[in-house]
């Protein structure tokens, strides 16, 4: 197997492990300070690396490099909200969604083209996840339901974000 597969893969199974912890500590420890703590141990093990290869920190690009974080830590909230609220597969099928709204953000503000194939596709996905969530089952899910889409729209910001000049 490739390296990329196999990073792929453990980075699959670390991201499941931190959300049941996200899920199982949510009981007791607001979805704020639980963020704040996994940007903080993030924070640390990125410093750590770049101290490790010797990457200086950018002086370029600070507003946007300001921008991406806090798009960044507003997703965590909400999907660490989403997650402590909703039960976990549903909080992770409404996350990634961001994909979604990467493409209806990238054709808003990056001008770029969805062909018709993609712009298809689209709503029959938006479709599937809302039969696979049951956002109408509960009286006060579609709240928790809502904060879970708004989190996999501020993920799609900071993907945008990331590649515009």
């Amino acid at each position: 197997m490739k390296n990329g597969v196999i990073f792929a893969m453990l980075s699959s199974l670390i991201f499941s492990v931190m959300n049941a912890l996200v899920k199982e500590v949510s009981s007791t420890i607001p979805s704020s300070e639980v963020a704040f703590f996994r940007g903080l141990i993030g924070t640390v093990i990125i410093w750590l690396m770049m101290r490790h290869s010797e990457v200086a920190f950018s002086r370029r690009g600070i507003s946007m490099l300001v921008l991406r974080g806090v798009l960044g830590a507003l997703y965590l909230i909400a999907y660490f909200y989403t997650i402590s609220k909703i039960p976990l597969t549903d909080a992770s099928i409404l996350a990634h969604l961001s994909p979604i709204f990467v493409i209806i953000m990238s054709a808003i503000f990056l001008k770029e083209n969805i062909s018709g194939k993609i712009a298809l596709i689209l709503p029959i996905i938006f479709i599937g996840a809302l039969l696979l969530v049951k956002p109408f089952d509960y009286s006060s899910y579609s709240v928790y339901a809502f904060v879970g889409v708004l989190s996999a729209m501020l993920a799609a910001a900071v993907f945008n974000q990331s590649v515009h000049p």
